[in-house]
C-alpha cells in the first residue's frame, strides 16, 4: 500500500489522519505505528482497525496523546486496555459508536 511506503521516510511526524478511509487496516496502523515513534495524535476513525493494531499502536507509541477511533466497529473491551496499559500520555480519546465496547472499558 501507499501508506506503508511512505511511514518510513517520516520520522519526525507527530500528527496522522486518516479518518474516513475504510480500507485502513491493522496492516496500515502497525507500520504506522512502528514508523513514526513521536506520533502524538492519531485519527482512524471508520476504519478496519482491530484489538491487534490498537495494542501495536499502545505499544509503538507511549507518547500518544490524542486517539481517534468513531464508528470503529471491530474494537472490543481488549483495545481500551491496551492503551491503558501502553499509552500513558493519553488525554483525549474518543470512541464514539464503537459497538463492541463495553461500558466496563470506558
Amino acid at each position: 500500500e501507499v501508506f506503508m511506503a511512505i511511514f518510513p521516510h517520516l520520522p519526525h511526524l507527530e500528527v496522522l489522519r486518516l479518518d474516513g478511509i475504510a480500507t485502513v487496516s491493522d496492516e496500515v496502523v502497525v507500520a504506522a505505528a512502528e514508523a513514526l515513534p513521536r506520533l502524538q495524535e492519531l485519527c482512524i476513525s471508520h476504519s478496519q482497525v482491530t484489538d491487534a493494531g490498537i495494542a501495536a499502536v499502545a505499544a509503538a507509541c507511549p507518547d500518544l496523546r490524542t486517539l481517534v477511533l468513531d464508528e470503529c466497529a471491530k474494537l472490543t473491551d481488549s483495545a481500551m486496555q491496551s492503551l491503558a496499559d501502553g499509552c500513558k500520555e493519553l488525554q483525549v480519546l474518543s470512541i464514539r459508536l464503537c459497538s463492541r465496547l463495553s461500558d466496563a472499558a470506558v
